[in-house]
């Protein structure tokens, strides 16, 4: 059993997970920290490589085994920024769409509102990022976290884009919760989240200095960053994001139930 000194703890290489693992280095020094995409992460958490890993809320339905330490998430109660839909159309002419296939939890809350916001029942591939590989497969992509971003700038005219924070707010009026620091079954998550706690509080604090380390590192408008810290995404994991994500599960079981049917 690893101590909290000495977790092995699984992050992703994306923008929003700045305010909660900059600082774990600090504060856990003995701890390993090893960053993948989601879906990677995911699969180590699986294989007992990790102990805690920050991935797709989606693990927890697929794994309820599983626990999460609790009031820390990443979350949006609105616009997301960084998980969208590019489309060459509107959607209900819509034929093919691209997954992320670095995306879990963003794979099917697009299948969601296909079938729950816009109706509609189009072919659905997989491909890697960037996202002009997705819509020269299919006529929409979804993008997931920093690609998202880069999709943007510089900002192309003949796209359409739709965020899909903003569409599940609208759909539900809950928050979505992207993402949560997860456990193995093993592990108590409450025993080790004061580490965890104090990264968060102590990111967030310095989120001036985070954005214009982010935005140097990721080529992109420090002021745009800053507004996604505070204004687009939120890290505290309340009642009403687990009422988000108990809304999210029991969709994603109409999903797979009408799938398997």
């Amino acid at each position: 059993m690893s101590t909290v000194e000495s977790l092995r703890i699984g992050t992703i290489p994306f923008a929003n997970v700045m305010p909660l693992d900059f600082f774990l280095p600090e504060i856990m020094p003995e701890a390993e920290l090893i960053c993948e995409v989601p879906s990677k992460s995911a699969k180590m958490l699986a294989k007992a490589q990790v102990d805690v890993a920050l991935v797709s809320i989606i693990e927890l339905f697929n794994h309820p085994e599983y626990s999460y330490i609790p009031g820390i998430g990443i979350c949006s109660d609105g616009p997301v920024e960084s998980v969208c839909l590019f489309s060459q159309k509107e959607p209900q002419d819509i034929q093919s769409i691209a997954l992320d296939n670095n995306s879990l939890a963003s794979n099917t809350l697009l299948r969601i509102l296909l079938r729950e916001y816009w109706q509609i029942s189009p072919k659905l591939v997989t491909y890697t990022p960037p996202v002009c590989r997705g819509l020269e497969k299919a006529d929409a992509a979804l993008c997931i976290g920093d690609n998202a971003f880069y999709a943007r700038f510089p900002k192309d005219e003949s796209r359409y884009r739709y965020d899909l924070g903003a569409l599940w707010k609208e759909l539900t009026g809950l928050p979505f919760v992207y993402a949560a620091w997860i456990t193995r079954p093993e592990l108590n998550p409450n025993l080790i989240a004061d580490p965890f706690v104090e990264a968060k509080e102590k990111g967030l604090k310095h989120v001036n200095q985070l954005s214009l380390v982010c935005a140097q590192q990721r080529n992109l408008p420090a002021d745009f960053i800053y507004r996604y810290f505070t204004q687009n995404i939120y890290y505290d994991l309340g009642e009403k994001e687990r009422q988000g994500i108990h809304c999210y599960f029991d969709k994603a079981k109409e999903i797979l139930n009408s799938a398997i049917a």
